[in-house]
């Protein structure tokens, strides 16, 4: 294979690319429509559709395909390149930001400089204690940007709205911080749905590190059976906002903006007057 680059101003000339690109694309499209529907039930069901879709295309030049293959040589032992590569550091919020996504990653990386290998799909992060872990992420929708699509959340991320994400956490084992939290979330799964039951795990991590009383609200928890409900907790833990103080509010009358607009200002005792013209 022999590199080539167009001439400036000249983009037609990429256009054997491009057409077969764009032709691509069509098809994708009317596979799409005529199947009713663009949503798969995994990713490996959306690539067997374009599978079928890329066969069909290249029936044409099968057989110069082929041909093609007769001369070509093996593959290299190991594979070229097909990533980027970055340096980030570990937040003391355990995460790294890369391509304006926020992933979580073990706590025992916190100060960390990792390499991170940046892949279509997935992040390869490698440090010195910790090699060859890997985070699935996903091109968002809007300009681009990659994101996760199973973010590893914090704690504080369940609590703003993601708590069903606790229950699927890779780490979801080191959010617990001792044995009786893991006994805990065992019974909470067995006594609610798994919705409720993650809101109200995170919901009690959260009472714990706000109020000091990790070790003493487990094992308070842990002698009752069955365990409280979330409800009870809210109203045990989560302060009522105090009653605002009526504030006395004096409305003028009415003949006080005929005297505004005119320029005449008068105190608050009206003994005097200020007459100034805007």
């Amino acid at each position: 294979m022999k590199p080539t680059v167009n001439n400036l101003g000249i983009s037609h000339e990429n256009g054997a690319v491009e057409n077969a690109h764009g032709s691509l694309k069509h098809r994708i499209e009317q596979a799409i429509k005529l199947r009713g529907s663009a949503d798969f039930e995994s990713v490996g069901a959306y690539r067997r559709f374009l599978e079928r879709i890329v066969d069909k295309l290249n029936k044409r030049c099968r057989g110069r395909l082929a041909e093609e293959q007769s001369h070509l040589q093996p593959l290299p032992r190991y594979r070229f390149m097909d990533f980027s590569e970055l340096t980030v550091k570990v937040t003391t919020s355990s995460t790294i930001a890369v391509k304006r996504g926020l992933y979580s990653v073990p706590s025992r990386l916190i100060g960390e400089n990792i390499r991170v290998h940046l892949y279509h799909d997935r992040l390869g992060m490698l440090c010195r204690a910790d090699t060859g872990h890997y985070i699935t992420a996903c091109v968002s929708e809007n300009a681009g940007r990659t994101r996760p699509a199973h973010r590893l959340p914090s704690c504080d991320s369940c609590i703003g709205g993601k708590a069903s994400a606790f229950r699927f956490s890779r780490l979801r084992d080191d959010l617990l911080p001792t044995p009786q939290y893991h006994q805990l979330w065992a019974q909470v799964q067995q006594q609610f749905d798994p919705g409720l039951a993650c809101k109200w795990m995170v919901s009690v991590l959260r009472f714990a590190y706000d109020y000091d009383c990790e070790s003493q609200l487990a094992a308070e928890l842990l002698q009752q059976n069955p365990l409280p409900e979330l409800q009870t907790l809210q109203k045990r833990f989560l302060r009522q906002h105090a009653p605002q103080p009526d504030i006395p509010i004096k409305q003028h009358t009415a003949d006080t903006y005929d005297q505004l607009l005119s320029g005449n200002w008068v105190t608050q005792g009206g003994s005097s007057c200020l007459n100034r013209s805007h």
